[in-house]
Parts: C-alpha cells; sequence; structure tokens
C-alpha cells in the first residue's frame, strides 16, 4: 500500500487556515450577535418591545382567541415579529412539566 504524503503540507496549511482567527470574524461589519441585537431592539417600536415580554397560553376554549398557526397548543407562546425576521417563540411541554 502506497501512500501520497505530498498533499499532507497541503491539508495542514488548509486546516491552519481555517481555524485562523482572522476567518473566524463576521464577514459583515456588524455582524455579530450582540450588535444584531441591539439593532433589532433599537428598529422595534414600543408595542413589538411589549409583545416580546409578553406571552399566551394558546388554547382558545379559555380566552375565545384564535389560536395563532404556528403555536403548539397548551404550552407557551411569544409572538414574533416576521418585519425584522424575529421568530415567535413556541414553548412545549411535556408529561413531568418537563420540556
Amino acid at each position: 500500500m502506497r501512500h501520497n504524503f505530498k498533499i499532507a503540507p497541503a491539508l495542514a496549511a488548509l486546516i491552519a487556515g481555517l481555524a485562523s482567527p482572522a476567518l473566524a470574524k463576521p464577514a459583515v461589519p456588524g455582524a455579530d450577535a450582540e450588535s444584531r441585537a441591539a439593532a433589532t431592539v433599537k428598529a422595534m417600536t414600543t408595542e413589538e418591545k411589549t409583545v416580546m415580554t409578553h406571552g399566551i397560553l394558546p388554547i382558545s376554549m379559555f380566552t375565545g382567541n384564535p389560536v395563532p398557526a404556528d403555536a403548539v397548543p397548551a404550552a407557551g407562546y411569544v409572538a414574533g415579529i416576521p418585519r425584522l425576521d424575529v421568530p415567535s417563540l413556541k414553548e412545549t411541554g411535556a408529561s413531568l412539566g418537563v420540556a
């Protein structure tokens, strides 16, 4: 069995380049999580901020309100903000109350 060790240096250089801190930085300025979160909060209206701090129990039999289509029935739900690409938070429950 013959081994080709000529590719080993090239492979090592490739791996070292992938681990480089320069490549670990976001390609888009300001794309790190904290700055994106700050920009999202800054773009939110007062009503949207209130929506993000209040959840519902999506069961229509007690409130008569329609259950959001993407909600898990009988679990917590916090509406998202589609215009800012903020997804809704869908909580689930388990038989022991742990999810």
